[in-house]
């Protein structure tokens, strides 16, 4: 049963990054990013999440984001390893403003405390602010919502409690790279 579900898992995160690839055929630029608040996984529990995206046009980008947290050091044992597939759009052209929701987000998690609705899916919503340094670093404050899907409020609670990334409101504070994309068909 485990096997089908991880079986299930890769056929969907190879789906997501099929659905990415084929956004980032129109693309203009793309990016690469690491999410700075889980630098304070250190002292807590692990949590490493990173994100590449590609920008449509200025005024509209696709994400494809990873994630993977672990409890260490307590009496929980869980694990959790995270693929969304986000769309963003800027509001009021370059002024940076964002508003986004992800169309695809999905959860497995392992450990002896894990629940048994595995995979499980999330919505997300997420409001943020894009500031652009020169032509090619970022910074992405974001505020997120996160609803998890057919999940028991106990069990929502529990991922909650142990990772800050599944609580109800979380802020992200990203850093990218952003770099143009060197397409064939484009003009010069």
């Amino acid at each position: 049963m485990v096997e089908n579900k991880l079986f299930l898992m890769k056929k969907v995160i190879t789906l997501l990054f099929v659905l990415f690839l084929s956004f980032s055929i129109w693309a203009i630029d793309a990016y690469l990013g690491v999410d700075m608040m889980s630098l304070d996984s250190l002292n807590g529990p692990l949590a490493l999440r990173g994100e590449g995206g590609v920008v449509v046009d200025d005024n509209f980008r696709f994400s494809l984001s990873f994630g993977y947290y672990k409890r260490i050091g307590t009496d929980i044992s869980l694990s959790a390893f995270r693929a969304a597939l986000a769309a963003d759009c800027f509001l009021f052209g370059n002024s940076g403003l964002y508003a986004g929701v992800n169309v695809l987000d999905l959860s497995y998690l392992s450990g002896y405390d894990a629940p048994s609705g595995n995979p499980f899916a999330m919505t997300q919503v997420h409001l943020g602010y894009l500031y652009r340094y020169k032509n090619h670093f970022q910074l992405d404050a974001r505020f997120t919502m996160n609803d998890p899907v057919n999940v028991s409020e106990s069990d929502s609670r529990l991922l909650a409690n142990c990772f800050k990334q599944y609580s109800k409101y979380y802020f992200a504070l990203v850093i990218s790279y952003r770099f143009s994309l060197p397409w064939f068909f484009k003009e010069d």
